[in-house]
């Protein structure tokens, strides 16, 4: 019987979190992994549509200093997840578009924000369960298991998707809730 959700879910943070590199807890195998990391994929493109659409298209360029990105650049630079392929699968990053339209327009954002989350989950759904245990080379010549380089894209989503807080508040819109996967 495979682990719930919400037991999978606190799995994939102690990984994160407790775990040193190619250590996982014993009950952990590389089907449980991919449940867990699909999951997490899955939840952030959800979120990350509520994002898209909750800014007015008037704000997706906005950015509160020349020297930081726009909102809608933001949510490029968090949600185009499609390097991780590219360490842990040797794929080059594929293109989703026409950036001066899915920087500019919501639904052209949203669009975008769907096909890079679907790509890195169909490739999740490709890889070996033995081969999330395979070491690559990641930034810097850092050795990672493959799971572990998608974990650090969930990671570096949920922290970037942070900095938006305060472009939403500058327009007078509502934050969208917090997800948690």
């Amino acid at each position: 019987m495979r682990t719930s959700r919400l037991v999978m879910s606190a799995s994939l943070v102690s990984l994160v979190v407790a775990c040193t590199p190619g250590e996982l807890p014993p009950h952990l195998d590389g089907e449980d992994i991919r449940e867990m990391l699909i999951n997490g994929f899955e939840q952030y493109k959800a979120h990350d549509l509520e994002i898209a659409a909750a800014i007015p298209d008037t704000a997706l360029r906005w950015a509160p200093f020349d020297e930081v990105r726009g909102f809608s650049e933001q949510v490029e630079h968090y949600a185009n997840n499609l390097w991780l392929g590219q360490f842990a699968l040797g794929q080059e990053p594929q293109s989703v578009g026409d950036t001066a339209q899915y920087l500019n327009d919501n639904a052209a954002l949203g669009e975008a924000v769907t096909q890079w989350y679907d790509m890195v989950i169909a490739d999740l759904r490709t890889i070996p369960a033995e081969d999330f245990f395979t070491e690559v080379d990641f930034f810097s010549g850092q050795r990672m298991q493959k799971w572990q380089v998608y974990s650090f894209g969930l990671q570096h989503a949920l922290w970037t998707r942070g900095g938006l807080i305060p472009y939403f508040r500058a327009h007078g819109v509502p934050v969208p809730a917090f997800r948690a996967y």
